[in-house]
């Protein structure tokens, strides 16, 4: 499911893995979301060569800076998201695994 919204009002969010939509942001750049994990919802954000995970929340901050600073370059967010794979916890991690906000 790919989608490119070119208003703000219009701005969805891709729904089930591996969904992917594409907003128009401040002076004409392009965000692509990605469905990561559907539960958390956790994102992929691509602009232009900056990628990071990030739920709707950070997303909707992220889109805000940018709206208010368009002149300015994208920077990578204060957090970042890593996948605990639950290894440490069990020999097959399957009891632990789980996304964990770093940061931000």
């Amino acid at each position: 499911m790919n989608s490119t919204n070119a208003t703000p009002a219009a701005r969805r969010f891709p729904h089930g893995l591996g969904a992917s939509t594409v907003w128009q942001v401040s002076h004409g750049r392009k965000l692509t979301l990605f469905v990561v994990d559907q539960a958390v919802p956790l994102y992929n954000v691509v602009v232009n060569e900056l990628r990071f995970f990030a739920t709707t929340e950070q997303i909707m901050e992220f889109v805000a800076q940018l709206e208010a600073a368009p002149e300015a370059l994208p920077m990578q967010p204060s957090w970042k998201w890593v996948f605990d794979s639950g290894f440490e916890y069990s020999l097959d991690g399957a009891l632990e695994k789980r996304w964990r906000l770093i940061g931000g």
